[in-house]
């Protein structure tokens, strides 16, 4: 009913109605005829209706700003009751007739709310009431600001602050968009006429742009990074750098920018033009963007030592820890620092329940969940529930905890999706929800658990493990090829498998070595040499003949050449001692011509 009184409302204002005998019908007949078909029976009851909007909200009493109040509380609270707020205080007019018309319908679908704000919002501002502009600034300082927090990230309520940010992206972006298309209006106006028009002289130009200018870039920045929107937040925080004139000051927080967005180059373009010794902090950033890990905790080793009641040194020698495939490292660190600091558990606890399930070590996770928050949702706690609901067996939580952890996906997804290409932004998200499906399929080819599929589910079962792992190869070649989108994948995948017994599946041992070896590969082409030798030790325990030619590569990058001929020749040896055996030499011919194509700048013989 909402929907169809703002459709009649809209009929009524731009007088549109079905073509008659009469001329001065013939204007509105002309736009009637623009609609298809199918429009046109449903418009056609409308044209006579007497829909009536009963309820009228009273906004002068409402709290501002109201973002987090009691009539802001959710995303759809929020959005609906600010853009009635703003149609409020619209001047009467075609355009507030049009707002209002769709007042009913925004309480029930935020998409209309989603739709009309940014246009409400231009036509306050052109409106030049001082009070209004202020209270408007006020709302979109106060979503900002609580985006600053970075602990933000990491609560329940996240999707509710990335989607009401997400919104407020979309109205600035529409407000910026405006303004170029005054200057461009103008401009073509000029050369037309020949005669010139100065928009910099426009009252609703001077209104709107007054207004862009009066948001601080490094806060729209922040808040952009903490919405894991990287791109956005070095758009803005360029912004603000060329506006202080200083970038010398800022160099920490654009290699920290460059660092989440996946891009050495940047951290090293913005390391080469530091006119100043580097700080500890500063070299850790660089190690981390070229891989460097063991070098990165070294660094973190000497900072904790500086400053150890710092966390976030704590934090950064445990995610450098996990990148290099040291769980165990990461998981005695956390007994230690927690043991000695009990009121850090909240925030380090979560890297000890992730090093527990990767390492397989169930009564560590269990230890670790008891203690942990049920409100917590970050990322290895839904996972680590979700194991060990497995483990012990409890299908209902097992199921529970799947929905729950696509759910938290959603939030951020949804923000995302509310800008054009926004498909990088939400990629972990996306690789997260790949890795819960292949979580759920996982158990259900394998140890057909649960029983019965959630009829919510859209997984689809393969018949066999042999089906699964090639779908599961499939899927990974899919992938982007970063080693920051690829490992965590191959890292959940190793530890599936290390959960179910090997003599029922034959070949799964042998698959959990093949992905430690496909990690390093990753880890080598992305240059990332430290993390990839962490993965060739563990490889190395499974006998494979592809180990070799891997470390060859990985020894060959180091510059290393001699070395690589030798693992090859050492590899040979062990594995294809017997060449008498029928298809042992195509095989390895195959596997040298591999490796000698990569190194065609060394001498190397064509048989061997």
């Amino acid at each position: 009913d909402s929907a169809a009184f703002a459709l009649q409302e809209l009929l009524q204002i731009y007088k549109i109605s079905e073509p008659g005998d009469d001329q001065n019908m013939k204007p509105r007949g002309r736009l009637w005829d623009r609609f298809s078909d199918q429009t046109q029976e449903i418009l056609i009851p409308l044209l006579n209706s007497k829909y009536k909007l009963t309820l009228e909200i009273k906004y002068a009493n409402y709290p501002r700003p109201l973002y987090m109040t009691e009539m802001g509380k959710n995303f759809k609270d929020w959005v609906s009751n600010w853009t009635g707020y703003l149609i409020s205080k619209v001047k009467p007019g075609i355009a507030f007739q049009v707002f209002t018309a769709c007042s009913a319908a925004k309480r029930h679908n935020q998409q209309v709310a989603l739709n009309i704000l940014p246009h409400i919002v231009l036509h306050v501002l052109q409106n030049g009431i001082a009070e209004h502009i202020t209270e408007m600034y006020t709302e979109i300082m106060e979503v900002l600001q609580t985006l600053q927090k970075p602990d933000m990230r990491h609560e329940s309520t996240s999707s509710f602050h990335h989607m009401s940010a997400q919104t407020v992206f979309s109205v600035l972006d529409y407000l910026t968009m405006w303004r170029s298309h005054q200057v461009q209006i103008s401009a073509t106006n000029s050369s037309t006429s020949g005669t010139s028009t100065s928009y910099d002289k426009d009252p609703c130009y001077l209104s709107v742009d007054t207004f862009l200018k009066r948001i601080p870039q490094d806060v729209i920045a922040d808040a952009c990074f903490n919405c894991k929107a990287y791109t956005r937040a070095l758009r803005h925080f360029e912004m603000f750098v060329s506006s202080s004139g200083n970038i010398q000051q800022h160099l920490d927080t654009m290699q920290r920018m460059y660092v989440a967005m996946d891009e050495p180059d940047g951290v090293l373009g913005a390391a080469a033009v530091r006119l100043s010794q580097p700080t500890l902090m500063q070299q850790i950033l660089t190690h981390e963007s070229l891989g460097q890990q063991q070098d990165a905790q070294a660094c973190y080793e000497r900072a904790i030592q500086m400053e150890p009641k710092k966390i976030s040194h704590h934090h950064g020698l445990l995610r450098s820890l996990m990148e290099l495939a040291q769980p165990y490292k990461a998981l005695a660190h956390t007994a230690g620092v927690l043991a000695e600091k009990r009121q850090w558990a909240s925030q380090l606890n979560s890297y000890r329940i992730e090093a527990a399930w990767k390492l397989g070590s169930w009564d560590e996770l269990e230890e670790g969940l008891r203690v942990e928050q049920s409100s917590n949702f970050n990322w290895p706690v839904l996972v680590g529930r979700i194991l060990l609901a497995y483990k012990e067996r409890r299908e209902t939580d097992f199921i529970e905890q799947l929905q729950l952890a696509r759910k938290e996906q959603m939030g951020p997804l949804s923000a995302a999706s509310m800008e054009i290409g926004s498909y990088h932004r939400g990629y972990e998200n996306i690789l997260r929800l790949h890795q819960i499906c292949e979580i759920e399929e996982f158990f259900h080819v394998l140890v057909d658990f649960p029983a019965t599929i959630d009829n919510t589910s859209d997984i689809i079962v393969l018949p066999s493990s042999t089906d699964l792992l090639a779908d599961w190869q499939a899927r990974i070649q899919m992938a982007q090829s970063s080693f920051r989108a690829q490992e965590p994948i191959l890292t959940l995948r190793r530890t599936l498998l290390s959960m179910v017994q090997s003599n029922r599946h034959p070949g799964l041992e042998t698959q959990i070595g093949k992905w430690w070896l496909w990690s390093a590969k990753v880890a080598r082409k992305a240059g990332y040499l430290q993390s990839a030798y962490g993965c060739l030790i563990q490889a190395s325990s499974y006998n494979l003949p592809e180990f070799y030619v891997e470390k060859a590569k990985w020894l060959y990058a180091k510059g290393e050449a001699d070395n690589a001929i030798s693992c090859l020749d050492k590899g040979i040896s062990e594995h294809f001692g017997d060449m008498s055996q029928p298809g042992k030499k195509e095989q390895l011919n195959t596997i040298l011509k591999h490796v000698y194509a990569q190194c065609d700048n060394y001498n190397c013989p064509s048989q061997s």
